[in-house]
Order: C-alpha cells, then sequence, then structure tokens
C-alpha cells in the first residue's frame, strides 16, 4: 500500500455552459490538494434553459509492476458545499458532488485508452424540482468523506488516478436563479495493488 500526500503530479479543471447567464469559478491545485467548483446564474431572456457544469480534479502517476492486477484507490477528502435555489414558475437543477477517477494509456505510445473508473455517484446534494413560487438554500460539510474503487490493471497501460469534484446548476422559467459550491482538501490518495500474475 502506498499513500501519497500533496504535490500530486496532476492538476485538471472542465466546464461546459449552455446560455450565457450562468458563470463560474473553478480551481485545482496539485500541490495543496485544494479544489473549488461554483456556479450561479438565472434564467436565459424569455425564460429560455441555460446550463452549466464544471469539474476539478487532483491527480498521481502509476504503473503496475506485473503484467495483470487488481487496484483499490482509495482516499479521504473533506469538504464544504451549498446551494441556493429562486425559483417563479421556474424548473430548476442544482447539485455538487466528490469521487474517485481512473484513465488509461497505452504504454507503448501513450494514446489515451479511456477512462477505467468514473465514480460520480458520491453526490453531496441533488435538487431537481419545478418551483411555481419558492426557493431556499442549504449547507453540508464533511471532515471525513471516504472514497474507494477497485479495478482491473496491467502493465501494457499506465494510470492516472485522480480524487474529482464537480458542480451543475440549471433552470428556465420566468424567474430563476440556482447555484452550486464545494470545496474540497485532498490531504492523501492511498492505492494498493495485488498482483494476479
Amino acid at each position: 500500500m502506498v499513500t501519497r500526500f500533496p504535490p500530486y503530479e496532476y492538476e485538471w479543471t472542465w466546464s461546459s455552459q449552455q446560455g450565457s447567464t450562468f458563470s463560474y469559478s473553478l480551481s485545482a491545485s496539485r500541490y495543496s490538494g485544494q479544489m473549488s467548483c461554483s456556479v450561479d446564474g438565472s434564467s436565459e431572456p424569455g425564460g429560455a434553459y441555460g446550463s452549466i457544469d464544471q469539474i476539478c480534479s487532483v491527480g498521481i502517476f502509476f504503473r503496475p509492476p506485473n503484467k495483470n492486477g487488481l487496484l483499490t484507490l482509495s482516499s479521504v477528502p473533506s469538504f464544504d458545499s451549498s446551494y441556493e435555489t429562486v425559483a417563479l414558475f421556474a424548473s430548476i437543477r442544482t447539485n455538487s458532488w466528490v469521487g474517485l477517477y481512473a484513465e488509461q494509456f497505452n504504454a507503448s505510445d501513450n494514446s489515451h485508452a479511456g477512462a477505467i473508473l468514473d465514480q460520480r455517484s458520491n453526490t453531496v446534494f441533488d435538487l431537481d424540482t419545478f418551483y411555481f413560487y419558492d426557493g431556499g438554500s442549504r449547507s453540508f460539510s464533511n471532515t471525513g468523506f471516504p472514497l474507494s474503487a477497485q479495478f482491473p490493471v496491467d502493465n501494457t497501460h499506465w494510470y492516472t488516478l485522480w480524487v474529482q469534484c464537480g458542480g451543475h446548476a440549471s433552470g428556465g422559467g420566468v424567474v430563476e436563479y440556482a447555484s452550486s459550491t464545494i470545496n474540497v482538501s485532498v490531504g492523501s490518495i492511498t492505492w494498493s495493488y495485488a498482483s494476479l500474475g
């Protein structure tokens, strides 16, 4: 078993936006293990739908020593998260999540061979509703949120192993506002390898 602490090898951020009235900020630091995703926005002109999604990640390198094996990846990040919604005859969705992710690359030429793990099911909150007239806000926090996954690996590939967080906000209607924020601290990333020959 190997436990890695910051600084890590990798940091990565991504966002995708539909419409112009949603804004965001995002950051990920491989040096500190700190990540932050924040999205917010309101209805498009005429009540048209708008949305934004984002992902922040920090990660490490792994190459199996043997031909085939099983890798267990784990981390226990801390986080704080919140959302806010306001709506008048509008549909709203907002969420945030934290999870593990792993990609594989061909060792022969370093070409990307796809994701082998995409663990976005660890949802901190997921609000999906239609309001005639309503709104609200809520905050969440956890000082140790355990994440773990096991998957097969082989030494014809090398791997990037990530802890990720993300957020989403979307909506449309007469009057709509949705926001989502999550701040995550990744104090360590642990892997354990079992050879299968």
